[in-house]
C-alpha cells in the first residue's frame, strides 16, 4: 500500500508537468485564445492524461512501451522543469496559497485518498481485467502494437487508449506483480474536483457548476470497486463528467456576461479546445461516450466573433489526439473501428475475416442480452421483459447505484431554488436537467 502511494505521487507530479507542458506548448501556438495560467490544476492534470496517452499511442505503432520509454519521457519532463523552474515555482506557490484557504477539506480529501488507495490495494475485482485488460497491457509493453492480434483473440483488437496509458504505469512493478494505477489516479482527479465544489459552495459561491463537481463524489462511491482493476468505463465516464462540468462553466460565464453587458471572455475559445480534446480522449477509451461529441458543439455554439477561425484549430486538435487510435485499430485488426465490419477500407493480409468480425459485432450488440435470463443467451426479448430483469439485476442487488439515483440533482432541486432564488434557477434548471439525463445514463452503462 506504501508503493502504492509513493506511485500516486509519482504519477501525479509527473501528469502535472506533462500538462503544464502541453499548456505551455498551447498557449504558444494559440496566444490570444490559450492561457494556461486560467486552466485550473484538475485540467491540468487532464491535459496531461491525454498528451501522455497521445504521445504513447503513436510511440506503440512502432515500439514498445517498455521502462526504456518510461525513462525517456521522464527525462525529458525533467529537464523542461529544470530550464523553466521559474514559471513552475511561480505555478506551485500559487496551488499552494490556494490549498491552505481549505484545510478542512484538505483533511476530507485526504481520507478519500486513502481510502482509494486501500482499495487499489486489494485484489482486482474487474472481471475484464483478468479476461483480456492485463494481457492487453502486457502486448503493449513487450510489442507494441502487433498486426492482426485480434486474429489471436478477437477481445485483444478491442483498442482502448486506456489500455495505452496503463502501459506506462502498469511496468514498475519490481517485486514481479503488476499495479493497476490508472483508475486511482482517475480517482484522485475526481476527489479534487469534488474539493473544488465543496470550496466554492463553502466560500458562497452556490452555481450549478459546483453543485455537479460535488455530485460526483456520489460516482465515485459507486465505482470504487474498480479501483484496483483497468477497468475502462471508469475513467470514460468520469471524462464525460468532466466534460460536462466545463460545458457548465461556460454556459454560466455566458449568461454572467450577458447579464453584465461585457464582451465574451478570451477563455471560451479554451474552454472549447479543452472540450475538443476531452471528448476525443473520452472517445477513444470507450465507444459508448460518442455523444459526448455533442458538448463541443454546443462549447462551439457559444462562442462569438470568427468562429471558423476557432474551429479550424479545435478540429486540428480533436484529429491528432483520434489519429492513433484509429491507426491501432488498423494494425490490429484491419478495421478503422472494430468491430464494425461495414466501415471496410482496407484489405490488409492480417486482417480479421469478415465473416468473424460479423459475428463479434452481434454479439457486443446483444451482450447486454446474453447471460442475463437464467444463463440462457437470448438475443430476441421484449422491451419490458428486459427493462424487469434489468431492475432486478443492476439497481435493486446494487446498493451503490441505487444510493447514486435517489441523490440525484433531481431530488435537491428545492435546495438549489432556495439557494439560487427564482429567476436564477429558472435560467439554469436546464443544466440541472442536463446533469440528470447523464446521472440516469451513468447508471444504465
Amino acid at each position: 500500500m506504501i508503493f502504492i502511494a509513493l506511485y500516486l505521487i509519482y504519477s501525479l507530479v509527473l501528469l502535472t508537468g506533462l500538462g503544464l507542458l502541453a499548456g505551455r506548448a498551447l498557449s504558444y501556438f494559440f496566444p490570444s485564445t490559450f492561457v494556461i495560467e486560467d486552466v485550473g490544476f484538475v485540467k491540468t492534470l487532464l491535459l496531461g492524461i491525454i498528451v501522455l496517452t497521445a504521445v504513447l499511442s503513436y510511440i506503440s505503432l512502432i515500439y514498445p512501451i517498455n521502462l526504456v520509454v518510461h525513462l525517456l519521457v521522464t527525462l525529458g519532463l525533467v529537464i523542461w522543469m529544470i530550464f523553466d523552474r521559474t514559471y513552475l515555482l511561480t505555478v506551485v506557490q500559487k496551488v499552494y496559497a490556494q490549498l491552505r484557504q481549505n484545510n478542512y477539506l484538505l483533511l476530507i480529501g485526504a481520507f478519500c485518498i486513502v481510502a482509494g488507495i486501500v482499495f487499489a490495494s486489494g485484489p482486482v475485482k474487474g472481471y475484464d481485467t483478468g479476461l483480456y485488460h492485463a494481457q492487453a497491457v502486457r502486448w503493449i509493453n513487450e510489442y507494441g502494437v502487433v498486426p492482426g492480434l485480434g486474429n489471436l483473440h478477437f477481445r485483444l483488437a478491442f483498442n482502448s487508449a486506456w489500455l495505452v496509458f496503463s502501459s506506462f504505469f502498469d511496468l514498475l512493478a519490481f517485486d514481479g506483480k503488476a499495479y493497476h494505477l490508472v483508475n486511482l489516479i482517475i480517482f484522485t482527479i475526481g476527489v479534487m474536483t469534488c474539493l473544488k465544489g465543496l470550496a466554492d459552495l463553502k466560500q458562497g459561491r452556490v452555481k450549478i457548476s459546483s453543485v455537479v463537481r460535488s455530485l460526483l463524489m456520489l460516482y465515485l462511491i459507486a465505482r470504487y470497486k474498480e479501483l484496483a482493476s483497468l477497468s475502462t468505463d471508469f475513467p470514460a465516464t468520469a471524462f464525460l463528467f468532466f466534460t460536462l462540468i466545463l460545458v457548465v462553466e461556460s454556459v454560466e460565464a455566458n449568461i454572467e456576461q450577458q447579464n453584465s453587458r461585457i464582451s465574451f471572455a478570451a477563455s471560451s475559445p479554451q474552454n472549447f479546445y479543452l472540450g475538443v480534446l476531452f471528448t476525443a480522449f473520452a472517445v477513444t477509451v470507450k465507444l459508448s461516450v460518442v455523444p459526448l461529441g455533442l458538448f463541443p458543439l454546443l462549447l462551439w455554439g457559444l462562442l462569438k466573433g470568427k468562429r471558423l477561425r476557432i474551429l479550424i484549430p479545435g478540429l486540428v486538435l480533436g484529429v491528432i489526439v483520434f489519429l492513433p487510435f484509429l491507426l491501432r485499430n488498423l494494425v490490429l485488426s484491419g478495421y478503422l473501428i472494430f468491430p464494425l465490419s461495414n466501415i471496410d477500407l482496407f484489405n490488409f493480409d492480417w486482417k480479421v475475416p469478415y465473416h468473424n468480425t460479423l459475428s463479434i459485432q452481434e454479439q457486443t450488440r446483444y451482450l447486454v442480452n446474453t447471460a442475463e435470463f437464467n444463463g440462457q443467451i437470448t438475443l430476441h426479448v421484449s422491451l419490458m421483459e428486459w427493462l424487469r430483469n434489468w431492475y432486478e439485476i443492476h439497481i435493486k442487488g446494487n446498493l451503490e447505484l441505487t444510493f447514486y439515483l435517489l441523490i440525484s440533482p433531481l431530488f435537491i432541486a428545492p435546495f438549489l431554488y432556495v439557494c439560487l432564488g427564482g429567476d436564477r434557477f429558472r435560467r439554469n434548471v436546464y443544466l440541472l436537467l442536463i446533469e440528470c439525463l447523464l446521472g440516469i445514463g451513468v447508471i444504465f452503462w
